[in-house]
């Protein structure tokens, strides 16, 4: 087993608004004793933390909907041979001055689905943040439960950036089928987190998406 005792900065191949840092790294083997070293790269950026919000509507009959945004566009995508738009969370990084994680979480509701969180309607989902990718990036995530009502014509705008475009972002509700369907199938460009969330979120109200009921 190998632990690491040492993380020097060596250099900065890249600065811009993420930042690409490698580290040599001295290893200790434990088997043999004797120091071992290696280099790592590390991604990371101003706001790099993330608010992940499953945003839910609850119907007077305790009957939920889920809802996402539909033209999420990510570039690096199209690397995996996979399509530039697709189905994405919500959420957003802690980017803009006075942010904190409840704050983005609200914001990015608004901007990407058009409509306001209901008063008292968010919940932190867990107090830690969650690594998303703890080998290469500082980045992690804060998720939330947040109840939302959709107005008749909702029009996101979005947050000016290339990955937002007003009149292809737009929020799309689905039964909780339909979403864990969504997942399975590969439509949701952010699976991973949109399950976490959601599960979070359905395990918080008491919600068994198997039973079809609250326990």
């Amino acid at each position: 087993m190998r632990t690491p005792t040492k993380a020097i900065k060596i250099s900065e191949p890249f600065t811009g608004y993420m930042r690409v840092r490698r580290y040599a790294c001295e290893l200790s083997a434990e088997d043999s004793g004797l120091p071992q070293a290696a280099a790592c790269n590390i991604l990371s950026g101003p706001g790099h933390n993330v608010s992940l919000v499953a945003v839910l509507m609850m119907h007077p009959d305790g009957r939920l909907e889920a809802v996402l945004k539909q033209g999420d566009a990510r570039p690096a995508r199209v690397l995996r041979g996979e399509p530039y738009v697709k189905l994405g969370a919500v959420g957003g990084r802690w980017d803009m001055p006075g942010d904190d994680p409840a704050t983005v979480a609200r914001r990015e509701v608004l901007e990407e689905l058009g409509a306001p969180v209901v008063d008292g309607g968010l919940v932190p989902l867990g107090e830690a943040a969650l690594p998303t990718m703890p080998g290469e990036s500082s980045e992690a995530d804060r998720y939330f439960l947040a109840l939302s009502r959709l107005p008749p014509n909702p029009a996101p705008e979005g947050d000016g950036g290339g990955m937002e475009l007003p009149g292809l972002i737009r929020p799309v509700r689905m039964s909780l089928d339909e979403l864990f369907a969504a997942e399975r199938e590969g439509k949701i460009g952010e699976a991973g987190r949109v399950r976490v969330a959601y599960g979070r979120a359905l395990d918080r109200l008491g919600y068994i998406p198997a039973l079809g009921k609250y326990v």
